[in-house]
């Protein structure tokens, strides 16, 4: 495994949401809505909630939908928060990023190969051509 760059994350609602009005906000009070997500066993909630155990993070979840499209469109209800890759998000005025006091929140992309993988010289050509084309992206 080799950690590409990291990924910032955000919760997103919609203007419309009570949470909307606020300024920054708990993680209890985050807690307190329902929230959306996609492909139950992979999502970024459940990433987020093994990668960070001491966030102690239990949000009511209902997955609804395999992608992001899915997401903006059950967040733009304004019945759930969602949480999304940052740069994934489009620009829409009817979204809002909230802000969480204490709950700062980057994952990384990773590159995954299988054991034998590396004796291979094409694939190892091509993870170092995904590994460089990661690492000359702006913001690397």
């Amino acid at each position: 495994c080799t950690e590409l760059r990291p990924q910032r994350l955000a919760f997103v609602c919609s203007k419309d949401h009570p949470l909307a009005r606020v300024g920054v906000i708990t993680q209890t009070e985050l807690e307190l809505y329902p929230f959306c997500s996609t492909d139950a066993p992979h999502s970024l909630l459940n990433v987020v909630r093994e990668a960070m155990p001491e966030k102690r993070f239990r949000p009511r979840i209902s997955f609804l939908g395999r992608n992001s499209s899915d997401m903006i469109k059950a967040i733009q209800s304004g019945m759930y928060i969602g949480l999304m890759v940052l740069r994934n998000l489009p620009e829409d005025d009817s979204l809002k990023i909230l802000e969480v006091e204490d709950f700062d929140m980057s994952l990384p992309i990773n590159l995954y190969w299988r054991e034998h993988d590396p004796k291979t010289p094409a694939m190892t050509a091509l993870r170092q051509n995904v590994i460089d084309f990661y690492h000359a992206l702006p913001g690397a």
